[in-house]
């Protein structure tokens, strides 16, 4: 059945085959907790609307990794929400990992050695189903608020990770240290 459309940001997705697969997210920016959303558009057929899919079987998220290998999709870390003493949404950094079959279902995966959040998304997959997580929050400085926040480092560390799927294995391949020349770009957009 077509689903309602509903506004969601900032959810994970991935084309696997001709179906766009997206997860999680939240409805509002003041949300105190994040969707478990998991839903599928088949791009032959767009008429026919969004599916409501079984959700992964671990904690509601947002700013997770998403990836499609041939035959799987899959979803990685990202942040879980709840409301702290005063009402305002406080994150829970996600370090597992899991694995959607269109027709088996869900598989949970290793978990990654620390949390990716908002790393980008979709993260390549290579032709033999080894996907490269390239970077991402750990969420390490994320009670540093105002003045003592460190901000946007010059340099930017930068982990790639491989899930080997053959194993289900995350490596740690390489580290890159990339220098960053930060500027404000501006664009007006005429439609």
């Amino acid at each position: 059945a077509s689903l309602v459309r509903m506004t969601l940001a900032p959810e994970s997705g991935a084309l696997l085959g001709s179906t766009l697969y997206v997860a999680g997210g939240i409805a509002t920016p003041t949300a105190t907790a994040a969707l478990g959303f998991f839903r599928a558009l088949d791009l032959n057929d767009p008429s026919a609307g969004w599916r409501q899919l079984p959700s992964w079987p671990g904690p509601a998220r947002m700013l997770a990794v998403a990836g499609a290998s041939a035959d799987e999709f899959y979803l990685v870390s990202g942040v879980a929400l709840h409301r702290d003493a005063q009402g305002k949404p406080m994150r829970t950094y996600l370090s597992d990992a899991f694995a959607y079959h269109p027709t088996r279902g869900w598989r949970r995966l290793a978990d990654v050695p620390s949390p990716v959040v908002a790393a980008p998304s979709p993260a390549p997959v290579m032709s033999d189903g080894t996907m490269l997580v390239l970077g991402g929050d750990d969420g390490r400085s994320v009670h540093r608020n105002g003045p003592s926040h460190p901000g946007f480092p010059r340099t930017l560390l930068v982990i790639v990770l491989v899930l080997y799927a053959a194993t289900a294995s995350w490596f740690r391949v390489c580290v890159m240290l990339l220098a960053l020349q930060l500027s404000l770009v501006g664009a007006i957009w005429l439609l």
